[in-house]
């Protein structure tokens, strides 16, 4: 674990352990006894940390060194460019400028040219065309989208109202029931009672006929409000 080298490049054949500094075959199987110590300084502290005093020196002459290289292969390079400045300039590069009419393209290839050229702005045109109703059609397809939801609103707003609306007359019709439950009833109760009473007035025998058809008409009345009350 020595400073200045690889591990490749280390001659030291067993692994020393930077906890304790020992030197062992396995490091693996290694336990440290509790001891730490650093093998550059012997301070108690691991052998890589950064904060050990010979790790820093090392690293302050390295960047010296480094510095140092730099600085000496700027100068060579800048004596290396004075050098050049005594060498007289190169001759700019000739270019030849050449016109269209010296290519001597043939007739026919022009013609060539010029027609593959039509047929390409014409499929252009009709791309353009083509678009131009893709965007009509995309338009006229959101406005009837358009439409159409304004409408399912509406429709949706008119249920609404008549559900509304049916709540309603089924309250108020549950409230009427109710009312000819508790008025209507004993009222019938208290007319057959009369009717009875009558009937039998002065020793005379209850009808059976009239006694039959009260009772039935009391229990279709009770069930058919019942019914609507459970509505």
């Amino acid at each position: 674990m020595g400073l200045g080298h690889f591990r490749r490049q280390c001659k030291q054949t067993n692994t020393t352990c930077k906890v304790c500094s020992e030197q062992v075959k396995d490091l693996a199987n290694h336990q440290s006894q509790g001891v730490v110590k650093c093998l550059h300084c012997g301070d108690a502290h691991y052998s890589n940390d950064l904060k050990c005093k010979v790790i820093k020196q090392f690293r302050a002459d390295l960047t010296g060194s480094l510095l140092s290289l730099t600085s000496k292969s700027n100068s060579l390079f800048n004596r290396q460019l004075d050098s050049t400045t005594e060498f007289p300039p190169l001759p700019p590069p000739q270019i030849r400028k050449q016109s269209i009419d010296e290519h001597h393209m043939p007739l026919n290839a022009q013609n060539g040219i010029i027609i593959k050229l039509g047929r390409i702005l014409n499929s252009i045109n009709h791309f353009k065309h083509v678009i131009g109703n893709l965007t009509k059609r995309t338009g006229a397809i959101e406005e009837w989208m358009d439409n159409k939801k304004k409408n399912d609103s509406e429709k949706e707003n008119e249920i609404k109202a008549l559900q509304r609306d049916k709540v309603r007359v089924e309250g108020e019709l549950r409230h009427q029931m109710q009312v000819i439950e508790k008025i209507f009833l004993p009222v019938l109760d208290d007319i057959l009672i009369v009717l009875t009473e009558l009937n039998i007035k002065d020793g005379r025998t209850l009808n059976a006929d009239f006694n039959s058809k009260s009772g039935l008409w009391k229990n279709e009345i009770k069930a058919y409000l019942d019914k609507r009350l459970k509505l």
